[in-house]
């Protein structure tokens, strides 16, 4: 009983402490630093959204592009708009974004809707795809005029760099994923849909809505139960697959809210039960105690290089997996504690802040680090003015967390700020986050759950 106590006592103590300090946390000074950082965020986004709805990854400026130059657009010759201010979309970092400007009245939602109108009109069919994939999205660069009534071009990055590439050559500037952006956009429209009671004016998109959850599962491995990054021969990665995981549950809860669609529900949950099983016997490293980051298509484990490890460990929590909430999800937690919760709030991850981490630091009851990553992104990038790498993903999920953290405020700084769609009551978010209404509950059921710990008598060792 001793040694029990002494192995459980790390996960005892964090309950405890969550439990007593978390009510206190979101008060006074704190909810209106949240509040003020919440609106320079939303102005930002809005500053990155164009007039045909797209939203840019960075805010437009004069680039330099390749010197073979591709075709005409609109009857403008490439040497000319080449010359003007560019953006790029990125579908998962706008994705994101939208999201984000989501919780923020009837601005963000404008900005977000004109975004989702965008995204469905800009579906690729298989022949136009570079994997022969129906409903994805591509990489998009948009090209912008000065003056009174200033001209607003795109092209996709696949066709702007093609000159770069031989025939037969894989060209990087196509997207990022297939898989995981399309779950992605499916969990946006669960989180639209939340908001703002229905699909409203996109009540007549259900079969784009068909093939972006085509899309999204257009690359599942029925040997491994996971779906790959883009094509079958890449990676299957955690990340990726924690998030096809949460967009099949939202695509289910999507077909459930629309007419006739039982059976599309129905065939969603499938490929999440799927999928979790494949997490769990592909993913799942039960003698190391935390997941590997990415298979090959033979299931060797590999290493996914976009994501650091520390940051990859909590996107099972963060998306809902059953098997990473409890004992696994203190322990994962506890981990990320030791090893990687102060470069995230350092920022030291190079190109990838970690904002999504926000929500799963939320989820798993420790707000002070959440609030504390809010800090942080003022002090590095808002005070700066957004420098690289912040972009409109991290914008957009520095939103989602800010909201998560508003909710947890005295009713009086409620009533001046939108509620979060994750904290409202009985209700779980769009991406699995479940946020409680109060940290004091999740600490109690921390503490709850470290006690089943100590008095546990299984034998099988606590990953």
């Amino acid at each position: 009983m001793i040694k029990r106590w002494i192995k459980t006592a790390p996960a005892l103590l964090l309950a405890v402490l969550l439990c007593v300090c978390a009510p206190a946390l979101e008060t006074g000074e704190a909810c209106a630093f949240l509040q003020t950082e919440r609106d320079a965020y939303v102005e930002y986004l809005l500053s990155l959204s164009l007039s045909n709805g797209a939203i840019a990854l960075y805010r437009p400026t004069v680039a330099q592009y390749p010197s073979s130059a591709p075709e005409a657009l609109d009857g403008v010759p490439a040497e000319t708009y080449l010359r003007w201010r560019s953006a790029k979309l990125e579908p998962s970092a706008a994705t994101a974004a939208a999201r984000g400007l989501l919780t923020a009245g009837d601005a963000g939602r404008d900005a977000a809707e004109g975004y989702i109108e965008w995204y469905f009109s800009h579906l690729n069919t298989a022949d136009e795809d570079a994997y022969g994939i129906d409903g994805t999205v591509y990489d998009t660069y948009f090209f912008i005029e000065d003056g009174d009534s200033p001209r607003l071009l795109e092209i996709t990055g696949r066709a702007l760099f093609a000159a770069e590439y031989g025939d037969g050559a894989p060209n990087p500037h196509a997207y990022a994923s297939s898989d995981a952006s399309s779950a992605a956009f499916l969990s946006l429209l669960r989180a639209y849909v939340e908001r703002c009671g229905g699909l409203g004016r996109f009540s007549d998109r259900l079969t784009e809505i068909d093939r972006i959850a085509g899309a999204m599962l257009a690359t599942y491995d029925e040997a491994l139960g996971l779906t790959a990054c883009k094509g079958a021969d890449s990676d299957r990665l955690l990340v990726n697959n924690c998030i096809v995981y949460r967009g099949c549950i939202d695509a289910a809860w999507l077909y459930r809210v629309l007419p006739d669609c039982a059976e599309k529900a129905a065939e969603m949950d499938g490929y999440a039960s799927r999928l979790r099983e494949g997490i769990e016997t592909h993913l799942w490293d039960d003698t190391a105690g935390r997941y590997r980051t990415a298979v090959s298509a033979s299931g060797a484990p590999t290493a996914d290089a976009g994501t650091s490890d520390a940051f990859a460990q909590l996107y099972p929590l963060l998306c809902g997996l059953p098997e990473a909430e409890g004992e696994r999800g203190q322990a994962l937690y506890a981990a990320f504690r030791a090893d990687g919760r102060d470069d995230w709030l350092a920022q030291t991850a190079g190109a990838d802040t970690g904002a999504a981490l926000g929500l799963a630091v939320l989820k798993a009851g420790d707000a002070e680090s959440a609030r504390a990553f809010i800090a942080a992104l003022r002090d590095r990038y808002a005070a700066a003015g957004y420098p690289y790498p912040f972009s409109a993903s991290d914008a957009g999920q520095a939103l989602l967390t800010i909201d998560g953290l508003l909710a947890l405020c005295p009713p009086a700084e409620e009533s001046a700020a939108p509620s979060s769609e994750a904290a409202a009551e009985g209700e779980e978010s769009a991406d699995g986050s479940a946020l409680p209404a109060a940290l004091a509950a999740a600490g109690f059921a921390a503490l709850v759950a470290g006690s089943f710990l100590l008095y546990s008598r299984r034998k099988k060792k606590t990953p």
